[in-house]
């Protein structure tokens, strides 16, 4: 009962944190009234007071609005690579476990040649060459994580696709794409939507670090990649300027894996037992 009780807590407190984020990105306007780009010269570099309760920048904007701001970037990359990621290793996934053959062979060995490669390797290679932006950053992460989710969902196929309930279903003469949504699909959600929150995470990291290295976001507009690789350039005369970004990707990155990690127990009928 105790350890129920830890999983609910962690569960739910991790569930706030996300959403306290995604909201403060999204009513971003609400929060705060002071603009995210505007410059003052005469405030560069200035502690937390109450006109700026985080500080401000090297060129005194307002560090509080800029992470407010700096949030919807992240949030946006990582919601639509996470989706297009989703969608293409299941696709490619499922028909490489389902079809087999030259089929499998092919998008398997493909997906092992993309797994060779760090992912921020590959990332910075392609955005160097098609150039920074929200755009491409979604395209090029989705499919760099796409690979993830087709050996997820390829293994989970395999084993679904021997249940005696869908042998039965094809010995009949069921269609091929009914099978796969009726009995495969349905049945190989649970570890996939547990990937999503790990893979969402895992972006974020990747477009900080992007961000940071000039690859990512383009200036001015604000993101919290950017926004530490601005500060490091002032770490001595401004600490915290470097502080409160870091904290938000940490916090924001391990709400979302602890989420995921205690989702999965839920999910799994294994793991559920031992609640």
């Amino acid at each position: 009962m105790a350890r129920k009780i830890q999983r609910y807590f962690w569960l739910w407190l991790s569930g706030a944190i996300i959403l306290i984020v995604v909201l403060a990105g999204v009513c971003a306007p609400a929060l705060t009234s002071r603009d995210p780009l505007a410059i003052d010269a005469l405030r560069v570099l200035q502690p937390p007071s109450p006109q700026n309760p985080l500080g401000t920048d090297e060129f005194g904007r307002d560090v509080l609005s800029r992470l407010l701001y700096g949030a919807r970037p992240s949030l946006i990359v990582a919601t639509g690579a996470t989706t297009l990621a989703m969608l293409l290793g299941v696709f490619f996934g499922v028909s490489a476990g389902y079809f087999r053959g030259r089929i499998e062979q092919i998008i398997m060995r493909l997906v092992d040649a993309l797994l060779c490669f760090p992912p921020i390797l590959l990332a910075m290679v392609v955005v160097g060459l098609l150039g920074p932006g929200v755009t491409n950053l979604i395209i090029i992460i989705g499919i760099l994580y796409s690979t993830t989710f087709a050996r997820l969902s390829y293994a989970s196929t395999l084993q679904v696709k021997a249940m005696e309930y869908v042998t039965v279903a094809i010995a009949v003469g069921v269609g091929n794409q009914r099978v796969i949504w009726r009995h495969i699909i349905p049945n190989i959600l649970s570890p996939l939507i547990v990937q999503a929150s790990l893979t969402a995470a895992a972006t974020i990291l990747l477009e900080s670090g992007l961000s940071f290295l000039g690859l990512g976001v383009v200036p001015p507009t604000p993101s919290w990649g950017l926004i530490i690789g601005a500060a490091r350039n002032y770490m001595y005369q401004s600490p915290l300027y470097v502080v409160w970004p870091s904290l938000l990707i940490a916090g924001t990155v391990l709400a979302i894996n602890t989420f995921g990690d205690t989702l999965r127990d839920f999910l799994d009928p294994r793991l559920r037992k031992w609640m």
